[in-house]
Order: structure tokens, then C-alpha cells, then sequence
């Protein structure tokens, strides 16, 4: 098989630089979005989490309000989706909660749960309280 020439390669490579520029500009534009921060990796989250509860994490994620964390799928609409147990959807959601990357909780009595994305770099400042945010 022969390989590509230096040329070719510098060309492919401002390519995909420039294809990646305008989808990231517009899907930020366009679309919903959801962003892990490399502080994800900086705490240790991405050594300790499973594979599973990473890729409930996105899914969360996806399914968020950008401006609030916050998010309504249920356990059993989740298990659905990925084709797994409700059993095993809790076990992930315990997971993420443990390493403090969600917080579930109902607001109403017999209501749904609702799950809140947390920040998850350790030195977060509410800017406006003057306090570090509890996990």
C-alpha cells in the first residue's frame, strides 16, 4: 500500500481542521449542545468512570436544558433506549452520582425525577455567593 506524500497529508490535515471549525460553529449555531470540559479528566472522573455510565452521562447530557443541567428522561424510557434493564440504568445513575456528576432528585411528591448535571471541576465558585458549590 503506498503511503500519502507529506503534500497531500499537510492538505488533508488543513481539511479536516477547516470541516471541523465550521461543524463546531454550526452545530453550536444550529443545534443543542453538550460540552465535557477537560476538567472531566483534571478530577480523576475519566480514570474512575465505567464505559456505561460515561455513555449514560452523555445521554444525559444531550437531553439536557444547555442552561440549566437539567433533564427529565426517566429510568425506564433510558432503559429503552439502550436496551438494558431499568435495573442496570440505576446502577449507572448510582454511579454517576457517586463521582458527584449528577444529582437526582423529585420535586413533588409521586412526581418525576429530575436530573441535575453538576459541576464537576472541585474549585467551581459561585461567583455570586463567594462559596465553593457542594457536590
Amino acid at each position: 500500500m503506498k503511503s500519502k506524500s507529506p503534500l497531500k497529508k499537510n492538505h488533508q490535515a488543513r481539511l479536516d481542521r477547516e470541516n471541523y471549525k465550521h461543524w463546531k460553529k454550526d452545530s453550536l449555531r444550529f443545534g443543542g449542545y453538550f460540552i465535557i470540559f477537560n476538567g472531566f479528566q483534571s478530577n480523576g472522573n475519566l480514570k474512575k468512570i465505567s464505559g456505561n455510565a460515561l455513555k449514560l452521562y452523555i445521554y444525559l447530557g444531550i437531553h439536557s436544558d444547555n442552561l440549566t443541567g437539567e433533564s427529565f428522561h426517566g429510568i425506564e424510557t433510558i432503559a429503552k433506549y439502550f436496551g438494558k434493564s431499568e435495573r442496570t440504568v440505576y446502577n449507572w445513575l448510582n454511579e454517576l452520582v457517586e463521582l458527584h456528576l449528577i444529582r437526582r432528585m423529585q420535586l413533588k411528591f409521586n412526581g418525576p425525577s429530575h436530573t441535575f448535571l453538576q459541576p464537576y471541576n472541585t474549585n467551581f465558585i459561585d461567583k455570586k455567593n463567594k462559596k465553593t458549590m457542594e457536590p
